[in-house]
Parts: structure tokens; C-alpha cells; sequence
């Protein structure tokens, strides 16, 4: 009796969960969800998407693990632009990263308490938004996600058309939706810290990205003490090998 409590608890958040990306989420958003889960009806609306993923949940076809593999699906990781830094001794040697809890409370203490070791974001949000802070004892992780679409070619759908007399042919596109990812990396035992850009290279959106960073970074721990790191086509220094 126990063991079906705790199901129907399960399904009940995973529900409560569901209904959040639903309100929160555009429908292109969803019904990229619902097109890679097998077997489940996409549906036109709002309500049929809550309806269709309701009835899944309850068949047992959608578990929370099946929205995370998603979520990590449609974040695309290509086209990066990395900006690299090297951590001075003194602040790898800084007391505050020997114990998580002090990392955690910088963290409080700049406002982002509810971010601290946050599971998956579930959100697609218009604006750059930050909606994860990681530590474990090594590596600092911060995350921001942003919603994007564009169109997709889909030859099926062309179809072609007489109008007033003149033939007229209709190329179709399908609008396809992923989240962009950037994150601020620092790896105290490579004595490394890099940036993750995916915005499309351009000075001002990059310099806005940087600034975000650098103000969110610096509120943890003294990110100006880093220092800018060049990596030149004849470094034969091997690449390190960043946590995803």
C-alpha cells in the first residue's frame, strides 16, 4: 500500500510539474516534448498537450527521467565560443572553495539560494536567464538557458496550388524549438576557468553575455582575479576536458 502512495505521490508532482511547463512554455516548446515521447498524440492545443501528457503519466509512458533526457535532447551543444582563464594561486588557494557550505552561502548571500545544486531547469524562458549554481568540491558550475526556434525544411508538406490562374508552389517549413546554453566553468584542479557562449558571434551580444557572467560570478567569489587566457593555434598544451 505503501510502494502505490508513493507512486500516485510521484505522479501527482510529475503531473503538478507538467502543468508548469505547460503555462510556462510556448507550444512549440511542448510539442517538441510530446514528438519525441513514442506513442503519445501531439495534439493542437494547450489542453489537448495537458490532456495527452496527463494520460501518459498515468500509463506510466512519461516519468520524469523521460523530461530530463528530453530537456538534455534539445539543448544544443555545438558552436560554442569559449573564453578561457587561468586561476592564480591565491584564489585556488582560497579557504572559501574547502567547503561546500561556504561556496552555498556566497550563493544565499547573492540571492540565488534556490539555484544551489537545482536539479534540470524545465524552462525555455524569451531572456537569458541563470537556473543552476554547482559546486562539488572541485568544479564551480554556473548555467543559463534561453529558449530559441527556428525553421526546419520539410519536403512532405510542399504542396502546389492553382490560384487565379497562375500554378503556385508552396515550399514548407516546420518551426523546431532547443535551448541555448551558456555556462561559466571553474575548475580548480586544472587551475582553469572558461565561459560557454552559444549566442551567434556579434561584440555587443557577446559583451552583454560576459558582463552577465562576470556580475554573477564575481558575487561568489573574486572573479577579477582571474586571468584572460589565450590559446594559440601552435599551443601544444592538451585541451582540457570540461564536466558537461
Amino acid at each position: 500500500m505503501a510502494t502505490n502512495q508513493g507512486t500516485n505521490g510521484s505522479r501527482e508532482q510529475l503531473k503538478a510539474l507538467v502543468r508548469e511547463i505547460i503555462l510556462a512554455q510556448g507550444n512549440v516548446f511542448i510539442k517538441e516534448l510530446l514528438r519525441n515521447t513514442r506513442g503519445v498524440p501531439i495534439g493542437v492545443t494547450k489542453a489537448d498537450f495537458e490532456r495527452n501528457l496527463m494520460k501518459a503519466i498515468d500509463d506510466g509512458t512519461i516519468r520524469r527521467e523521460d523530461i530530463e533526457e528530453w530537456l538534455a535532447e534539445v539543448e544544443g551543444w555545438g558552436n560554442q565560443h569559449i573564453y578561457l582563464y587561468k586561476v592564480p594561486p591565491d584564489v585556488a588557494k582560497d579557504p572559501l572553495w574547502s567547503d561546500a557550505t561556504r561556496i552555498q552561502k556566497q550563493v544565499a548571500k547573492a540571492g540565488f539560494s534556490d539555484l544551489w545544486n537545482a536539479r534540470s531547469s524545465f524552462e525555455f524562458p524569451e531572456v537569458q536567464k541563470i537556473t543552476g549554481i554547482q559546486f562539488d568540491g572541485s568544479n564551480l558550475r554556473l548555467t543559463w538557458h534561453q529558449g530559441q526556434s527556428w525553421l526546419v525544411r520539410d519536403k512532405t508538406k510542399d504542396y502546389t496550388q492553382e490560384i487565379n490562374g497562375d500554378e503556385y508552389e508552396f515550399h514548407a517549413y516546420r518551426r523546431q524549438a532547443e535551448r541555448a546554453v551558456m555556462r561559466f566553468e571553474l575548475a580548480l584542479p586544472l587551475r582553469l576557468a572558461a565561459i560557454f557562449i552559444q549566442t551567434p558571434w556579434g561584440e555587443v551580444e557577446h559583451e552583454t553575455a560576459l558582463k552577465e557572467v562576470t556580475k554573477t560570478a564575481s558575487s561568489i567569489f573574486k572573479f577579477s582575479a582571474l586571468e584572460e587566457y589565450s590559446v594559440s593555434l601552435g599551443n601544444q598544451t592538451p585541451r582540457p576536458t570540461w564536466p558537461r
